[in-house]
């Protein structure tokens, strides 16, 4: 498995999504330690995965 962020999963991603499937993603694991500080924070994550 590649160390370089989300690019292993990306064109799994990309495969549900054009057929249709509606993905959840969970990023603060079993701990629930994770947590996203501000609504800025919060779109840079989602601008990140998005552009896997």
């Amino acid at each position: 498995m590649a160390n370089n962020g989300c690019s292993f999963f990306s064109k799994d991603i990309k495969s549900c999504q054009q057929n249709g499937l509606l993905l959840l993603l969970s990023i603060g694991g079993a701990s629930g330690a994770y947590s996203i500080a501000s609504s800025d924070d919060a779109k840079q994550v989602a601008s990140y995965l998005n552009n896997c």
